[in-house]
């Protein structure tokens, strides 16, 4: 008998039993926050990019209808990073006036392994050399391929 924690992470037990002994049957579902989400893709957001204004003249910042709003941010909701901005947040600062902004941010404690579902971490903002300005509580989901 064995202990289905995933189709990929089985534990061996005796005299127990919490699913099928394969997996061929067994369909890998995804939180609802993995299938149904917003792109993060516009380049500014990269860490490579130097500071400078990026957004129609300006510094670039997700606020929902301002002029220099980021082109791929509408306001609060489920994002998943996607190239050409980068894969993930960045977990270290990347520095005041990186990333096409004014205010860079970053997460602090780190991605989620699968096994975490959601965590939550704090953002914080880089603001003349203050790398923790601004601290902003989110939720982050490991989604498995990405």
């Amino acid at each position: 008998c064995i202990l289905l924690e995933t189709c990929t992470h089985r534990t061996e037990c005796q005299g127990c039993s919490s699913g099928p002994d394969n997996c061929k049957n067994v369909e890998n579902t995804l939180l609802p926050q993995c299938t149904d989400y917003l792109i993060l893709d516009s380049y500014t957001r990269n860490v490579i990019v130097p500071g400078g204004k990026q957004c129609e003249g300006y510094y670039c910042c997700d606020s929902v209808g301002g002029s220099h709003q980021t082109p791929d941010w509408a306001g609060p909701a489920w994002y998943r990073f996607s190239e050409p901005a980068g894969l993930k947040i960045a977990e270290t600062a990347p520095g005041y006036t990186a990333c096409g902004t004014a205010q860079s941010g970053y997460m602090v404690g780190g991605h989620p392994s699968v096994e975490d579902e959601e965590v939550f971490r704090t953002v914080y903002f880089d603001k003349n050399g203050d790398h923790f300005y601004n601290p902003l509580n989110i939720s982050v989901i490991n989604c498995h391929e990405y």
